[in-house]
């Protein structure tokens, strides 16, 4: 904290809570990594079907990796986020569909 600010007080969350007070860790970022790392594996196989060495088919720049991270966020749905927005009270929660009144 910097000098000066006493009104300020620095507490730090236990380990493995984030999930808990971010629920985009428990679905949107689990499922951004999922469709990430099947990329990551698929571009490793198409480098070894192209006779790359097995010890550098991981080997990516961080242009091939920014690329499979759009590619990662383009693939999840969006009712995986609306999901985890309405756990978190972002989104509210869906209502149950409207009974018509007879007039």
């Amino acid at each position: 904290v910097p000098r000066g600010l006493q009104c300020i007080r620095v507490e730090n969350f236990e380990p493995n809570m984030t999930s808990h007070i971010q629920l985009n860790d428990a679905g949107i970022i689990r499922c951004f990594k999922a469709h990430y790392q099947s990329s990551y594996i698929q571009c490793a196989i198409d480098r070894y079907d192209q006779n790359i060495l097995p010890a550098e088919i991981y080997d990516i720049n961080q242009l091939e990796a920014m690329r499979l991270a759009n590619t990662a966020w383009k693939a999840v749905d969006t009712t995986t986020i609306k999901h985890c927005w309405q756990k978190a009270g972002i989104l509210a929660a869906p209502s149950s569909p409207s009974t018509p009144i007879p007039v």
